[in-house]
C-alpha cells in the first residue's frame, strides 16, 4: 500500500479506511479525532475531550492556550524486552484492528479502565497509599524481628512475643 505524505512534510498518511474508523469511534463517544504519524514514535490518535471533562477547566478559564486532548499512541510492549515499546503498523492492522486496539481498556490514556482523569488519579493515589502502608508494616515487622534477635543474643535466652498454650 502506498502512503501519501502528511502535509508535504514527508510523514506517512494513514489510509482513509483507518482514519474513518478512528473518527467513527470518536463520534460514538461524543468526541472528534485525528490520526497522525509522529516521527520516532509511530501512529497516534488525538481525541478531543468532552465539554464537561474536568481537564477542560483550565482552558475554559483562559489559563491554557489550547484545549487539552487525549492522545493514544499505537505502541505495545516488545515481546522480547517488556521494558521497551514498539510501534504498531496501522496499515497491517487495518480498520478493524485499529478499532479493536481503541476498544481495549489498556491504551496509555486509560480509556475504558476509568471514567475520568480524576478517577485514574484517585486510584493511583489509593494504590500509592496502600504501598506505603504495606512498606511501613513490613518495616515494623522487620524491626521487631531484629530487636528480638538482638535481645536473644544479649541475654542468651529465646525471645517470644506471646505464649502458645496448645
Amino acid at each position: 500500500m502506498i502512503l501519501r505524505s502528511q502535509l508535504g512534510r514527508g510523514l506517512p498518511t494513514a489510509p482513509w479506511e483507518v482514519r474513518e474508523e478512528v473518527e467513527k469511534y470518536a463520534r460514538e463517544n461524543g468526541r472528534s479525532s485525528s490520526l497522525m504519524y509522529v516521527p520516532h514514535v509511530g501512529w497516534m490518535a488525538r481525541f478531543s475531550l468532552k465539554p464537561n471533562d474536568p481537564a477542560m477547566k483550565a482552558w475554559k478559564e483562559g489559563r491554557a492556550p489550547e484545549p487539552p486532548t487525549e492522545d493514544v499512541f499505537f505502541i505495545e510492549p516488545d515481546p522480547k524486552d517488556p521494558k521497551r515499546m514498539v510501534q504498531m503498523d496501522i496499515n497491517q492492522m487495518g480498520a478493524s484492528g485499529v478499532r479493536t486496539f481503541l476498544e481495549r481498556g489498556n491504551t496509555w490514556s486509560g480509556r475504558g479502565e476509568y471514567t475520568s482523569i480524576e478517577e485514574s488519579r484517585h486510584r493511583a493515589r489509593e494504590a500509592t497509599e496502600k504501598r506505603k502502608r504495606d512498606a511501613k508494616e513490613e518495616a515494623r515487622e522487620a524491626s521487631v524481628e531484629i530487636g528480638a534477635r538482638a535481645l536473644t543474643e544479649r541475654f542468651k535466652r529465646p525471645w517470644s512475643t506471646g505464649a502458645d498454650f496448645e
